[in-house]
């Protein structure tokens, strides 16, 4: 789709034909910093690769621990971060997939046991991670940083989280709207957030800076 119309058609399914056109289903797609296009799926895993060329896919049998992907993003330094549909958490790297586990002490506690719905990698290095009744966690700069869970929310199911222009994060909920950390680094309810309206479940910022 370019310039208000569509300009060309790709076909089936790049990275496995062989399945028809409307399996595996999509849920999230990402264009990454080297051109390559990222499709998660459900039940399908994750691929890799440039439209027109082949695609590389990875699933359980290359060491995902769930093949439904819910959720992707890209750190700074080129990682791909995965949210698994009850896999927990994933980190994508070069030739190589590993598994935070709690014994490593880099995943979020309970975080296996929960659907990963949103991840946030933060300007300055901390990363978030936004859990479907898990709660809502945050790692400080540096790789060998545990995850933290915020424990200031009203509850566990925190569907979205995001930054602004100005570095704050915004973190969405099921029940209870919209919430805004502010410099006491402990979550308000979001000023201007209408009553009676309790699910906020995607948080985008735009150019311009609005939320």
């Amino acid at each position: 789709w370019q310039d208000g119309a569509w300009v060309e058609d790709l076909g089936p399914c790049p990275w496995n034909p062989a399945e028809g056109p409307d399996y595996p289903f999509v849920s999230v797609m990402r264009e990454l910093k080297d051109g390559r296009l990222l499709a998660g799926m459900v039940d399908g895993g994750v691929a890799l690769g440039i439209p027109g060329k082949p695609f590389r896919r990875y699933t359980r049998q290359d060491g995902l621990p769930h093949d439904w992907i819910r959720c992707a993003t890209e750190d700074r330094e080129g990682n791909l971060w995965l949210g698994t549909g009850g896999g927990g958490l994933v980190a994508l790297r070069s030739r190589r997939v590993r598994m935070l586990t709690v014994e490593s002490g880099a995943a979020p506690p309970n975080a296996a046991q929960h659907n990963i719905l949103s991840l946030l990698p933060a300007a300055d290095g901390s990363f978030w991670v936004a859990t479907e009744g898990g709660g809502l966690f945050l790692r400080a700069p540096g790789q060998g940083s545990p995850f933290i869970r915020q424990e200031n929310l009203p509850t566990r199911y925190i569907w979205s989280v995001n930054q602004d222009q100005q570095g704050r994060i915004w973190a969405g909920t099921w029940g209870h709207g919209l919430f805004l950390r502010g410099q006491d680094s402990n979550f308000s309810r979001a000023p201007g957030w209408p009553a009676g309206n309790p699910r906020a479940t995607v948080l985008q910022v735009t150019r311009d800076g609005t939320v």
